[in-house]
């Protein structure tokens, strides 16, 4: 019995190493889920939450709205609009929670600076901290730019996460946010 140990042991962990080799093979890999601003995420269902509400119009569906950027060049047709009034001073929000490691926010920006003011002041807060801040001073042209990433995180702590884009700020400008979509992985 110790023969044929003695003769199939050296042959044991080549063959165990090219069967490891041969087996298939699994990989991760982040996927990049697009949210956009008035449509659930696909994959939780998780909306993007706006406050106050009566202070953000669905803009494809509004024909009062001052901003009137091109419909067909924002993901999927829409856009969420909101104006900070310093002299009204409320707090506009959107809100958006999600699973990962990885977020972009992407908005669509005036570049007029009348009729609507095109200068946008937004400041971004991750699980309730300062993340970072956005400011678009419009040249006076009657454009919109498209997909502007206005926020962009790639190295987030994987796990569940709670962001927050607050339009304007106390004692700020007037600030215009068109919120077109959201990308995390």
């Amino acid at each position: 019995m110790s023969s044929i140990l003695s003769i199939l042991f050296p042959w044991v962990l080549p063959l165990l190493s090219l069967a490891a080799f041969l087996l298939p093979q699994t990989y991760a890999a982040l996927v990049n889920v697009t949210v956009d601003d008035a449509h659930p995420d696909p994959l939780t269902g998780i909306s993007i939450t706006y406050a106050p509400l009566n202070a953000w119009t669905l803009d494809s569906d509004c024909s009062t709205c001052v901003a009137t950027p091109d419909g067909s060049q924002a993901y999927m047709g829409t856009w969420h609009d909101t104006t900070y009034l310093p002299e009204v001073g409320t707090v506009l929000s959107a809100t958006f929670q999600f699973n990962g490691s990885a977020l972009y926010v992407y908005c669509i920006t005036a570049q007029s600076t009348s009729a609507p003011d095109g200068n946008s002041d937004m400041l971004f807060f991750l699980d309730g901290e300062p993340a970072g801040s956005y400011e678009h001073i419009a040249p006076g042209e009657p454009t919109y730019d498209y997909n502007v990433p206005v926020y962009s995180n790639p190295s987030i702590a994987p796990g569940f996460h709670t962001f927050v884009l607050q339009n304007g700020q106390t004692g700020g400008q007037a600030s215009l946010a068109l919120l077109d979509y959201i990308v995390y992985s």
